[in-house]
């Protein structure tokens, strides 16, 4: 393994229609041109839980404690379930709500836990693990994992944030308040992109070519005028995206579709008590507000458009100007509330997670009717 470091038509033809009939029978062009337009169709969404629900010890959870992170283009979802500080119980999963597994540990690992990030649309699977042999982990569609270590003295605030259909992975390192991009090729290789300027980095997602993008965060002081900072990574490096002016404004990118397409992202800092405003981003062009989305916190999009997040505690999709609750969506058992929205298939399959009246959060997969 090396590393190595890179700085109307229709409508016209029905108003033409009415009117060439209108002298022969008016009463008939008359209801044609009253005729209400018919409601848009609600979308609406059938959910299966998609955890285990027994713990890897075999205690019954009825997969209480579990929270999905993305979702494959097959509809399966990936999550962590359990105690982060118990290795038996905190554990990550894999499922599509029929058939729920836990996910194996890396052969070189007898203690520590796996921590899932990430899917690709094939369903190849991103996470790190922690233990004596600490590094990013990837489980092929069989669940069986693969470690991709890096370089000594790269590998502290190790993570895994996004993975591609060709086991490309990105995430971030980080070493005292700084932070570089980290690129794993499908090989193993590895390649640490330095930040043209110091900062944290937070990825949020790879399209299928490979291009990345994600978010500077300034390690030193607040100014929220500047930073965060969009970002896109490739193999030659990394590059700013446009914000509402030039080096001048916060905003930060957090998906990008699987065609490299579109990139959704917010303006403003969305910390505290600060707004912050969903818009499509680009690397030469402007940014482009999502009209109708409100103050959606985006998490993905898929090459259609649709894109998913949260706001007010609710999780919340939108495409082309409209925004559905997805707790008033979904018929779900009294008091569950749907929270977050991890992940967006390519069939609209969303990976979500739910809080119950008792406070217990379970992964759901959530199905267009």
């Amino acid at each position: 393994m090396s590393t190595r470091f890179a700085t109307t038509s229709i409508a016209a033809s029905l108003v033409t229609g009415a009117l060439l009939c209108s002298a022969a029978t008016p009463a008939l062009a008359e209801s044609t041109a009253l005729r209400p337009k018919p409601a848009a169709r609600a979308l609406t969404y059938t959910y299966r839980v998609a955890a285990p629900r027994f713990l890897p010890d075999g205690t019954p959870s009825d997969a209480r404690g579990s929270a999905a992170v993305g979702i494959s283009d097959d509809g399966r979802v990936v999550g962590n379930a359990g105690s982060g500080s118990d290795p038996v119980r905190g554990a990550a999963f894999v499922g599509d709500g029929r058939r729920n597994r836990w996910l194996a540990m890396p052969p070189a690992q007898s203690t520590g836990q796996p921590k899932v990030n990430a899917v690709a649309p094939n369903g190849l699977i991103a996470g790190y693990f922690g233990g004596p042999a600490e590094a990013i982990t990837v489980w092929n569609r069989a669940g069986r994992p693969q470690l991709k270590p890096i370089a000594e003295g790269w590998n502290y605030g190790l993570n895994a944030a996004a993975i591609n259909s060709r086991g490309q992975v990105v995430g971030c390192t980080s070493s005292v308040k700084t932070g570089t991009p980290v690129r794993w090729e499908a090989d193993g290789t590895s390649t640490v992109l330095l930040m043209p300027k110091p900062g944290n980095c937070e990825m949020a997602g790879i399209s299928e070519s490979g291009v990345a993008v994600g978010t500077l965060h300034n390690p030193y002081y607040a100014d929220r005028t500047l930073f965060p900072l969009p970002v896109q990574v490739t193999a030659d490096g990394v590059r700013y995206l446009r914000t509402a002016r030039r080096g001048a404004a916060a905003a930060s990118a957090h998906g990008i579709s699987p065609n490299g397409r579109l990139i959704i992202g917010t303006l403003g800092s969305c910390l505290g008590k600060d707004a912050c405003q969903p818009a499509w981003l680009s690397a030469t062009r402007a940014p482009q507000p999502l009209r109708g989305a409100g103050r959606l916190v985006p998490t993905d999009v898929n090459d259609a458009g649709l894109v998913v997040g949260s706001a007010g505690g609710r999780a919340k999709s939108w495409q082309r100007g409209r925004l559905v609750d997805l707790t008033n969506a979904t018929r779900l058992p009294r008091g569950w509330v749907i929270t977050s929205a991890a992940g967006v298939s390519a069939r609209g399959e969303i990976a979500a997670t739910a809080m119950t009246p008792a406070g217990s959060s379970v992964a759901l997969r959530l199905s267009p009717r």
